[in-house]
């Protein structure tokens, strides 16, 4: 079954990389050409900037295979070696967070040079390392304890209930609908930092 999962995943992760290779050269010959929506500058802009996207996909597309076949082989024991609790619900949530954790860790530099080099090359990042790190803080914040929360009730409806899988559907439906409900607010209140006021001079 191991084996299966690894080969389906390879194949996964050849076609993903195949595909990003044929598009980067798409994107690379027909920016190249006359625009006809827009400018040549920003037709051209928007084509360096999907190369470059692109680019940094494979990267961490190759990241990713590597710390899937890690976590497979070496990580998911080591993780569970680390939490050694009796209580195996709070041992499920300290081995989610784990995974969660290193792969947050991994994946940082790339969303840092994404967002700070890529996106600032090319001005579309409106975003301060002071913003950005107390955003991260915040919704980290709000992951580990919503998140949390519902995962360690998950695993006491799993462990509680023959009938765990329609418990844990009824479960999540109900927390589906109302974090579409509340999740605005509390991205609002707590995510999302206040505009400005803009004082646009009166018309003439």
């Amino acid at each position: 079954m191991l084996e299966t999962i690894i080969i389906l995943y390879s194949i996964y992760t050849f076609m993903k990389v195949y595909i990003s290779l044929m598009q980067i050269g798409y994107i690379n010959e027909e920016k190249r050409k006359t625009p006809v929506l827009m400018s040549a500058d920003k037709y051209l802009t928007a084509g360096n900037y999907a190369v470059a996207n692109g680019k940094l996909g494979l990267v961490t597309t190759f990241v990713d295979y590597l710390m899937f076949i890690w976590w497979v082989f070496v990580g998911f024991e080591w993780v569970t070696s680390l939490g050694q609790i009796d209580n195996n619900i709070l041992q499920a949530v300290l081995f989610l967070f784990g995974f969660i954790a290193v792969n947050f860790v991994v994946g940082l530099p790339f969303e840092l040079y994404q967002k700070f080099k890529i996106d600032e090359d090319f001005g579309f990042n409106k975003m301060t390392i002071k913003m950005y790190v107390l955003d991260t803080i915040k919704s980290s914040l709000l992951f580990f304890v919503i998140g949390g929360a519902i995962f360690a009730l998950l695993a006491w409806i799993i462990s509680s209930f023959e009938s765990w899988w329609l418990w844990g559907f009824v479960t999540m439906f109900t927390i589906a609908i109302l974090a579409n409900v509340l999740m605005p607010t509390f991205m609002a209140l707590f995510i999302t930092p206040p505009t400005k006021h803009i004082n646009y001079p009166a018309a003439a």
